[in-house]
């Protein structure tokens, strides 16, 4: 994409990922720059640049937001990682599909833990987050949870590729209420 000087995005740089010596950058959507380690993107993650790759003077867009980012990129330093507790679910469910998307694999089972204990109040998103990436005991402890809720929203809401599952146990609950 091309910009006019007078039209062209105004970038800022991570206040924590901020090092100049790191040799990779990355933009999130939201025009953050984040300054990282090669060499602990390649020993913590399976879905970052290849060891070959090079990018002196240039970043890499990602798709992801600051937010997102920031606490994913905490979790390929040698470091406390953040509290997720009062991260904002939103925020979580997108670090945790950012986590998946990119292999950060301690980020990964942080993740599914959080996710294990937001099942009570977002058993929908929980279910979806399963689907997409083969959590299929965290799919059957949310599931049980989603059948009080209004068709309309598990229709608006659900991945399709779990509804016809859901329709079968939703049918096997209505059937079990009705004979007892």
């Amino acid at each position: 994409m091309s910009y006019s000087n007078s039209t062209r995005p105004t970038l800022i740089t991570s206040q924590i990922f901020c090092d100049p010596a790191a040799d990779v950058v990355f933009k999130s959507c939201d025009n953050v720059l984040f300054h990282i380690d090669r060499k602990n993107l390649e020993v913590t993650t399976g879905g970052f640049p290849p060891p070959g790759f090079r990018s002196e003077g240039e970043y890499t867009e990602l798709t992801e937001s600051a937010a997102t980012l920031e606490l994913l990129f905490s979790f390929v330093y040698p470091s406390r990682h953040p509290p997720l507790m009062e991260v904002d679910f939103e925020v979580f469910a997108d670090f945790a599909e950012a986590a998946e998307k990119y292999e950060v694999f301690c980020a990964i089972h942080t993740a599914n833990t959080k996710m294990r204990e937001a099942i009570q109040d977002h058993p929908i998103e929980v279910m979806n987050y399963a689907s997409r990436h083969g959590y299929p005991e965290l799919l059957d402890a949310a599931a049980p949870l989603t059948l009080d809720i209004p068709f309309d929203q598990i229709a608006d809401t659900m991945n399709i590729n779990i509804l016809p599952a859901w329709a079968r146990t939703m049918s096997l609950h209505c059937s079990t209420l009705s004979n007892s």
